[in-house]
């Protein structure tokens, strides 16, 4: 038995502010008017993030959806699809987020990926999508850009080519920017034109705040409201919403100098991998990626980081095998990876 999706109207209504009135209405303990309040005792209110969202990317609220990190808004996403009944198809990159593939299994997606390093140390390109695509009757293309661990970033000409393509066959596109330091570099405002594209975003990685659990997309009116029939009554923490409201009114204050030193960190570790002549790759991204000899040389040097008690991630790829990533925290944390790296006689060839 099917049936068709349909978009049921949720309305988020702002409530008053307990700073400025007296809330006997959706609280557990209401305070006295203009006294200093405890955000705890009354439901959180997502109506002021989604507008501070609004005013930061300059973008319509009613193209934006908040969720629970953005493993909480794919989740939704996925669960829009798959409401609406259709056989779905999905294309994506490897190695790359995991839930992807876990909740195409979860809502019984057809799941295809492309290596986005391929044998012969290439990048996947825009001819490898839409091979794929052709060939795998594919009608949903999740693009992490940058992606992560192994960096692959689509420039803008790329992009519109890929969405050209897609747009004429009816593909929905998801853009997956969690990777992106660069917030002022904001292709969003692209979802005017194409009605088959969503751009998620989140606090975790560009914003350095993981723990916030703040996820974001934006994608077109219609498809905002068909997330918002699949969203929770209310979708975030007051805790979450109230940090994140600071953040965004500060974010040159608070943010940028971190994506500074990130950026900083960066460099300071790839000139310190040439210097003992390591092949390396990641130049946008908040990690570094490098190549091992061989996987038991990989294997021998991760045991060796973690007897410092110091933790980096390995690749795994169908191709490379031999891939290390570490997180470019800061220049102390990387001074001390390096000292290990020297004394185990790396000999890089």
């Amino acid at each position: 038995m099917t049936h068709k999706f349909k978009i049921i109207e949720r309305i988020r209504k702002a409530s008053p502010s307990p700073s400025s009135s007296i809330r006997l209405h959706r609280a557990e303990f209401g305070d006295d008017v203009k006294k200093k309040y405890d955000h705890e005792s009354y439901y959180p209110d997502t109506n002021y993030l989604i507008n501070e969202l609004s005013k930061f990317y300059k973008i319509s609220n009613k193209n934006i959806t908040v969720g629970l990190g953005a493993e909480g808004i794919i989740k939704d996403i996925f669960l829009t699809i798959f409401l609406k009944n259709k056989k779905i198809r999905l294309l994506t990159f490897s190695p790359n987020f995991f839930m992807y593939n876990y909740y195409s299994k979860l809502f019984n997606f057809k799941f295809f990926s492309l290596e986005i390093l391929k044998k012969k140390n290439d990048l996947v390109s825009v001819k490898d999508i839409t091979n794929s695509i052709k060939k795998n009757k594919i009608n949903f293309l999740v693009l992490v850009n940058p992606s992560s661990p192994i960096q692959r970033k689509w420039t803008k000409l790329e992009l519109i080519e890929i969405l050209n393509y897609c747009s004429k066959r009816n593909i929905l596109v998801l853009i997956d920017e969690v990777y992106k330091l660069n917030q002022k570099d904001r292709s969003e405002k692209i979802i005017k034109k194409y009605k088959n594209l969503i751009f998620l975003n989140s606090f975790s990685k560009s914003y350095g705040l993981p723990g916030i659990r703040l996820g974001f997309c934006f994608s077109n009116k219609k498809f905002t409201k068909e997330l918002n029939t699949c969203r929770m009554a209310i979708e975030l923490p007051a805790n979450t919403i109230n940090k994140s409201i600071i953040i965004l009114k500060n974010f040159k204050k608070k943010i940028e100098p971190k994506i500074i030193k990130i950026t900083q960190s960066r460099k300071f570790a790839l000139k310190e991998f040439k210097k003992i002549g390591i092949k390396t790759m990641n130049s946008d991204i908040n990690s570094v990626s490098f190549f091992c000899n061989s996987k038991k040389q990989k294997d021998q040097l991760i045991k060796k980081f973690l007897k410092n008690k110091i933790y980096v991630n390995s690749v795994n790829s169908k191709y490379f095998e031999n891939i290390v990533n570490i997180t470019t925290t800061n220049i102390n944390n990387l001074k001390k990876f390096f000292l290990i790296i020297k004394k185990f006689k790396f000999n890089a060839k």
